[in-house]
């Protein structure tokens, strides 16, 4: 498969860190779901295919769970041969994951991006890059109510105004100085995070910007939403779009 001849965005080297350590429990799978096959690719294939297409990639450091490692570096080669590729150890935590790319990065900016968002576009990524601040992720907006409760009461304590919340999506661009700062920070007060952004800004005071994103970047985490997906990847071939020209 050939890299896409498009120009770069800039000079800068880019590190895409791809979080795929899940084992599939709650999506109620006896494998990783990330292995999951959608319209004759693995999930994770979906964030490799739109990688491959944005010539500011230049490197892409996924997680492997324990026993999956063979398997992901075979679909590292099957998918972006032409873009070096570092395997690192999972987590046990989301948080920790991250960290363990962050260590592995060769790059001063990071794209952070999860196997479980299959809707990516390579437009997402290359808008993250042309993006003027360091650190910039996907927010949509809450379509839903929302309200804070006392779980030990079983009390809703108030409401959750929908003008001031929106839903955070992958993927994210940061500077990856400030993002191993945030988690060391992180560790040293024992906070769990569960995604960068808020880590950044919560723990350094960071400056992080958010691009609107879309409804369609479903993150597959229950059984359900296996069946979305490839609804949506269904769709888009339909209508001749097909996912490895996104």
């Amino acid at each position: 498969m050939k890299r896409n001849k498009r120009q770069r965005i800039s000079d800068e080297q880019v590190s895409l860190l791809l979080l795929s350590g899940g084992k599939g429990k709650r999506a109620a799978l006896e494998y990783p779901k990330q292995f999951f096959a959608i319209a004759g690719h693995p999930m994770i294939a979906y964030s490799l295919i739109a990688a491959r297409k944005v010539p500011d990639v230049d490197e892409i450091v996924v997680n492997a769970p324990e026993g999956y490692e063979e398997q992901t570096a075979e679909i590292l080669a099957a998918y972006v041969p032409g873009i070096p590729t570092k395997i690192v150890q999972s987590g046990e935590t989301r948080q920790e994951s991250v960290r363990l790319l962050c260590d592995a990065a060769s790059h001063d900016t990071v794209i952070v991006h999860e196997a479980a968002r299959p809707m990516i576009k390579r437009t997402w990524f290359r808008d993250l890059l042309k993006h003027p601040a360091a650190n910039v992720g996907y927010c949509a907006p809450i379509s839903f109510s929302m309200c804070s409760v006392d779980h030990n009461t079983g009390r809703i304590t108030g409401a959750v105004p929908r003008e001031s919340t929106l839903n955070v999506q992958l993927p994210q661009k940061f500077n990856l100085a400030t993002l191993r700062a945030g988690h060391k920070k992180a560790v040293a007060e024992n906070t769990e995070f569960t995604e960068d952004a808020a880590l950044c800004q919560t723990m350094l005071g960071a400056d992080v910007f958010f691009i609107e994103g879309e409804t369609s970047n479903i993150k597959v985490t229950n059984p359900e939403d296996f069946h979305v997906v490839k609804l949506l990847v269904e769709d888009r071939a339909k209508k001749g779009r097909k996912w490895n020209r996104q």
